[in-house]
Order: structure tokens, then C-alpha cells, then sequence
């Protein structure tokens, strides 16, 4: 897993030059391996957008997006928890303000 392509992306986001999913798509389909589920995106979105809004512990029931389950918390997973699994930290920062 290449932590700095996932801070490449990241920035790129922060500037504009690449959309979220776009990034993310790179990120978690081939930075990973193995690749993880398409459905990951969205719940990667929705995890980002918990922990900058400040509620890491918030749940994402990833059953909707055919993740299957996790071995700890069934389909109910803290937001922190993805993005740990994920690799999702350099999305998670708060984007800088000008």
C-alpha cells in the first residue's frame, strides 16, 4: 500500500486537480491489494466526511454497498475503523482554508 500516493491524491484533491471519487477510486481499487470492494467508495466517502465533521465513532452500515461485514462490528462500523482499515488518513484532514 503506497501511503504517499494516497497523500498525492489527497493533495490533488485540495487543489482541485482530481475529483474525490476519482482519487479515491485509485486509491482504494489499485493501491490496494487485495483490491477491496467497488462498494468501498461510497462508504470511504461517508467516513471521510464523519471524521472531519468531528464524529469519528460515527457508524456506516456498509451493507447497503455489498461490503459484507466486519469481523469485530457485523455491518455497523465506526467511521475511524474504515479509515484505519483504509488507509483513509491523508483524505480525512480538514481541507486548509485560503
Amino acid at each position: 500500500m503506497g501511503n504517499l500516493h494516497a497523500q498525492e491524491f489527497a493533495a490533488a484533491v485540495e487543489d482541485g486537480s482530481i475529483s474525490l471519487d476519482a482519487a479515491l477510486g485509485y486509491h482504494l481499487f489499485t493501491n490496494h491489494y487485495p483490491r477491496l470492494p467497488q462498494g468501498c467508495l461510497e462508504a470511504a466517502k461517508l467516513a471521510i466526511a464523519a471524521i472531519r465533521e468531528g464524529a469519528p465513532e460515527r457508524e456506516i452500515d456498509i451493507k447497503p454497498f455489498e461490503i459484507g461485514y466486519h469481523k469485530r462490528y457485523g455491518t455497523m462500523v465506526p467511521a475511524f475503523v474504515l479509515a484505519k482499515n483504509w488507509h483513509l488518513e491523508a483524505f480525512c484532514a480538514a481541507p486548509e482554508e485560503d
